[in-house]
């Protein structure tokens, strides 16, 4: 607080200072002095921090009930020296397959699984060749006890997203009480300045008055 006060007190003075000499109206206004302590000051910026921290935290929690998707592709090519009529010389495999698993908020896991291979050999009494097998299965695990209900699988999203409630209204606390304490100290130092300006006034006039006594003593 004291440093956003001597930044403040410094601009108003070099602010009066061109005012007295330009005389120009002054241009530093109370908002001015209030969006300049908001963005400057540093604990303001540390809780907005700790906003963005808390909104991270709910955004890993929910990561628990992202799709995830995996896939994978495998070839393989072997030759060889056929000993029988019955054994390839030459073989090709390929096999591609693919899988969703997701996580519900009941705290269920659905598993969509997708398989599909691909044969190809040198054997001549293959009645297919090259032979395709594809596979689709679908499976769903669901606790009957332990972590089974929306309210346990969410607990701790809900925690989060109370710890960013908390924050949010920490930040806004903060930001109104140095809003509300530049605008005391804003008016402090105008006053000062008004009162400093009134008493050179005042010095003016009595050095006057003095000067024309003495002339008046004088003659």
């Amino acid at each position: 607080m004291k440093k956003i006060f001597f930044i403040i007190v410094g601009l108003l003075f070099f602010v009066h200072a061109v005012h007295a000499a330009t005389d120009q109206p002054l241009p530093f206004t109370l908002d001015q002095a209030v969006k300049m302590a908001l963005a400057n000051n540093l604990g303001l910026k540390i809780t907005k921090e700790d906003v963005v921290k808390a909104k991270g935290a709910v955004q890993g929690e929910e990561g628990a009930f992202d799709p995830v998707l995996t896939a994978s592709a495998v070839h393989e090519d072997s030759s060889k020296t056929a000993l029988t009529t019955f054994e390839a010389g030459e073989e090709q495999t390929s096999a591609w397959t693919a899988s969703l698993k997701k996580k519900v908020h009941s705290g269920a896991t659905v598993d969509l699984s997708w398989e599909n291979s691909r044969y190809s050999s040198d054997l001549s009494f293959l009645a297919i060749d090259p032979a395709y097998s594809s596979g689709l299965s679908v499976g769903i695990t669901q606790p009957l006890l332990q972590g089974r209900g929306t309210e346990i699988q969410t607990a701790t999203i809900r925690a989060q997203q109370k710890n960013v409630a908390a924050a949010e209204r920490s930040l806004d606390s903060r930001a109104v009480d140095l809003a509300m304490r530049v605008k005391e100290t804003y008016w402090q130092l105008v006053y000062a300045i008004q009162e400093l300006e009134v008493k050179k006034l005042s010095l003016k006039l009595a050095t006057t008055l003095l000067d024309d006594t003495r002339k008046k003593i004088d003659a």
